[in-house]
């Protein structure tokens, strides 16, 4: 099996990516009851 996932704990240099992934309608549509938007985080 070539595709793999590998999960790892958030640090801080995830924190740019998360806001503009926050802030995208596409995946706030699949994530509404627990996150705002649009996201200012």
């Amino acid at each position: 099996m070539k595709n793999k996932i590998k999960l790892r704990p958030f640090s801080a240099t995830d924190i740019k990516r998360l806001a503009e992934l926050a802030n995208n309608k596409n995946i706030w549509d699949n994530l509404r009851d627990a996150m705002p938007h649009p996201y200012s985080g």
